[in-house]
């Protein structure tokens, strides 16, 4: 059913999918592990998707930061994406210049998790 709402046209369903899936992050991380490489791209490409709705901007920042020690893991693990962090960065900076202020409030506390996350790497 959450692969189902991920996937599906309408964008309230999709911001719904999104919730569920930063809402179980901290419990079931290990079980989300071997998906998270699909799972992060469309993350972010929903986050900088021109025509999301603001509130699936938020969500999918807030999810993002939810997920932000997996993405600083790849770049320890072997054969891990290196460039990962700086894409999550990149794409959460661009973002804080959104026209919608509870965007930039979402973007601005991941991007927070992230540097929290990352502080070894900086």
């Amino acid at each position: 059913a959450l692969q189902e709402g991920l996937g599906h046209a309408d964008q309230w369903v999709r911001e719904a999918s999104i919730l569920a899936l930063g809402a179980i992050a901290d419990g079931c991380k290990e079980e989300l592990g071997p998906h998270m490489a699909q799972l992060h791209p469309f993350l972010l490409s929903q986050l900088t998707a021109p025509e999301s709705l603001p509130q699936l901007r938020c969500i999918s920042a807030w999810t993002l930061g939810r997920f932000a020690s997996w993405a600083v893991d790849q770049m320890h693990a072997e054969g891990g994406d290196t460039s990962l962090v700086g894409r999550v960065a990149e794409a959460l900076v661009g973002r804080l210049l959104d026209r919608h202020k509870k965007v930039q409030v979402a973007v601005c506390s991941a991007l927070g998790v992230f540097v929290e996350s990352a502080a070894d790497l900086m």
